[in-house]
């Protein structure tokens, strides 16, 4: 239980941009959303769409999500960026082109 305060504290007040695309696991945002909260994070949900994002459940679409913040606008001074697994290919049409956006870059060189 002490290993569970700890972590409570440790989140508090700790802004995680989640950073996702159409087509993306919906099990790697919503799993890792619901424990960063429950941690005491603050959590946003950022993509290159506007409005919603929709899911990938397994072998068919999912939900839709709504974005918090798209991409261009998203503060690169947040605590802590996630990816999931396929963020990567789903954004871009390839890896070159997600690692020259500037956003993310500003982001890596942060973190």
């Amino acid at each position: 239980m002490a290993r569970i305060a700890d972590a409570a504290h440790e989140m508090a007040n700790k802004w995680v941009a989640i950073l996702v695309d159409n087509g993306f696991e919906q099990v790697e945002l919503t799993e890792p959303k619901w424990a960063l909260e429950q941690a005491g994070a603050q959590t946003q949900i950022v993509s290159p769409q506007q409005g919603k994002v929709k899911g990938w459940n397994h072998t068919e679409w999912g939900e839709e999500f709504q974005v918090d913040v798209p991409l261009d606008q998203a503060d690169p001074s947040l605590s802590f960026l996630l990816l999931s697994t396929c963020v990567i290919f789903s954004m871009t049409k390839s890896f070159n082109e997600f690692i020259s956006n500037k956003r993310i870059i500003q982001w890596l060189t942060i973190l």
